[in-house]
């Protein structure tokens, strides 16, 4: 326990009964606000696992005014399935950020990921953020990877503060049209010359099984994106309204593309939140993005974005629909290493990641 602004504070494990003070806390810390339903869902609803995670509590109130915490997340790692952690959700109030407040917290989180056998943890930093968790943390960077983003109408160009001050879009106008309409029609010239058809799939089947063990081993560090991770992360999420589109030839599932539309701060941002496809069909891919960015231009979306790596794989795929690196605009990952010492080469190597920022993390 310690004191801060003569109130004592103390550091506890949450549970599910946190959920509503969960909220309330990052409803100060950031720019948006997420229900309990959300930290139900993230925290204690994960198949992989209750997450680890430790908060400061304000012992007159009963609020938690600091957190961390990590998701548990299957990886493949040189051909072995771990345990690995996604760090995010952390912060203090600013009045409870002296005597070492987050520090107490951060080190119960420590201990979980040993106590249960985490292979590493990683997540996406601030350039500050960065420096304080290699600095006092033992993270290490992996490295800056580029936003891809095509901007699709005006609003796209315009500050946050006049575009906060706008309605924001929810349908295409007329120059959305005109380029969604020609993304479908290259989506559907692959689809007739391959002998592939897309649909929506509301509840992965254990065709996605399938497609995960085909696909598992073309990199050495991969999530696991089998059926079970796909309808907690994309299906079932309470608060974000994903979209998974998914390519078939004939009756096999050879590839699915994952997307929505994030509406926030005068602007609808159509996301390019994971994709997958069966080695023997790269083609099926191209198809997937033509699509999902119709689709989201038909929702209003001011512009695409996502981020991703490899980078040399995806870079030439997402060129195709006129997605480019924006070089004012990156994402830090870093990483620390816990039970894969041994591994720790392939782990700092951004060419061994298979990653994308809507799969590995939520922080688009």
């Amino acid at each position: 326990m310690i004191l801060a602004h003569n109130r004592s504070v103390d550091f506890r494990v949450p549970t599910s009964g946190d959920c509503d003070r969960y909220s309330r806390l990052f409803s100060r810390l950031w720019s948006w606000e997420y229900p309990a339903e959300y930290y139900q869902y993230k925290f204690f609803e994960n198949p992989a696992g209750v997450a680890l995670a430790a908060v400061a509590v304000d012992g007159m109130t009963g609020e938690i005014v600091g957190s961390t915490a990590s998701i548990p997340s299957r990886y493949r790692l040189n051909g072995a399935d771990v345990m690995a952690t996604q760090s995010g959700d952390a912060g203090v109030l600013p009045e409870y950020r002296k005597h070492g407040t987050y520090s107490k917290i951060y080190k119960l989180v420590v201990t979980a990921h040993l106590d249960r056998v985490i292979a590493f943890t990683h997540t996406v930093a601030t350039p500050d953020a960065e420096e304080v968790a290699t600095r006092t943390q033992h993270f290490d960077p992996l490295c800056r990877v580029p936003i891809f983003s095509r901007r699709i109408t005006v609003r796209a160009l315009l500050p946050q503060k006049v575009r906060s001050l706008m309605r924001v879009r929810t349908e295409a106008g007329f120059y959305g049209k005109t380029q969604a309409g020609r993304y479908i029609a290259a989506a559907r010239k692959i689809c007739e010359r391959e002998g592939l058809h897309i649909a929506v799939v509301e509840e992965p089947d254990e065709g996605f099984d399938l497609l995960w063990e085909q696909c598992r081993d073309q990199w050495p560090i991969a999530l696991i994106r089998d059926r079970q991770f796909m309808s907690w992360r994309f299906a079932h999420h309470p608060v974000r309204r994903y979209s998974i589109l998914a390519v078939f030839k004939g009756e096999a599932l050879v590839g699915y593309c994952v997307s929505d539309v994030l509406r926030r701060n005068g602007m609808s941002r159509g996301r390019l939140s994971d994709l997958l496809v069966h080695p023997n069909y790269p083609v099926a891919g191209q198809a997937l993005l033509y699509q999902a960015a119709s689709d989201m231009i038909w929702q209003g979306a001011d512009m695409l974005v996502g981020w991703f790596l490899p980078i040399d794989r995806w870079e030439p795929l997402l060129r195709t629909i006129g997605v480019r690196h924006q070089h004012r605009d990156e994402r830090n990952i870093i990483v620390r290493v816990f039970m894969a010492e041994d591994s720790r080469t392939e782990l700092f190597d951004p060419n061994c990641w298979y990653y994308t920022g809507g799969a590995d993390t939520d922080q688009l």
